[in-house]
């Protein structure tokens, strides 16, 4: 199962990466991943979280408004895209890989951000209906990105 959304941004991809980047400032304008922190950091960079970082997300529920937190360890984070992985038992059981995407525009001064989950593993089909407002937290988290670059000075 996967949900993909996207959006215009009308920014340069370098500032909305930045904004995704800056994880201590999330609780300010993020609706959905309401905080991030980085609580091992295999890469001992201070600046880059680099595949093998293990994050702290704790995320609001669209629907609900329930809070909660995992731990999933970041895969990929280059020019293009940060891409981490949560497991829930291990990756056979149940796992999401989420994926921020910044592509720049040709005239290189919008951005059009994606943001991804492909879910998988036994217990889906059994956890499905705890995914139903995901979609709904990351369209409102796209919104609130744009927003918050494109009143950016």
């Amino acid at each position: 199962m996967k949900i993909d959304t996207g959006i215009l941004i009308n920014a340069p991809a370098y500032m909305v990466r930045e904004k995704i980047l800056d994880f201590g400032n999330y609780s300010s304008w993020n609706p959905f991943f309401t905080s991030i922190k980085v609580i091992e950091d295999t890469q001992n960079s201070k600046t880059k979280v680099g595949p093998g970082t293990r994050l702290d997300v704790s995320m609001k529920d669209a629907q609900s408004g329930n809070t909660s937190s995992f731990q999933p360890v970041v895969l990929a984070n280059d020019v293009e895209k940060l891409e981490w992985q949560g497991t829930l038992v291990g990756s056979w059981f149940f796992a999401g890989t989420h994926r921020f995407e910044c592509k720049t525009s040709e005239d290189g001064r919008t951005c059009e951000f994606r943001q991804s989950e492909q879910f998988s593993g036994v217990a889906l089909p059994l956890l499905r209906p705890f995914l139903s407002g995901t979609s709904k937290g990351f369209e409102r988290m796209n919104e609130a990105l744009k927003k918050e670059c494109e009143s950016r000075p």
